[in-house]
């Protein structure tokens, strides 16, 4: 719990700096999230408006917190894609359209 306010900032600096067309959040060496780090990610998603259509994507999860992110409903406003080329693919399709 008291890692999250400050991952919580250190995102918020970068959002803060410059303006994002597609964010990637690799969880590849992530074992574990708790509450705060969901409530994380939920906050990345309200800090976009829906008009300026910033695209998020959540890659290279361990298969349980895939679950509990597919429960929690992410895949709805996210992006859930298994590796980085995969998403690289996906960008390239949705920079076509």
């Amino acid at each position: 719990m008291s890692v999250a306010p400050k991952i919580n900032n250190i995102i918020q600096d970068y959002l803060k700096a410059k303006s994002y067309n597609y964010i990637l959040i690799d969880l590849a060496h992530v074992v574990r999230i708790d509450s705060a780090g969901y409530g994380i990610i939920i906050g990345l998603i309200s800090y976009f408006p829906p008009s300026e259509k910033v695209n998020i994507f959540l890659i290279n999860m361990s298969p349980m917190i895939k679950k509990i992110i597919d429960l929690i409903g992410f895949p709805l406003v996210m992006h859930i894609i298994p590796s980085l080329g995969d998403a690289v693919q996906k960008i390239r399709e949705l920079k076509r359209i």
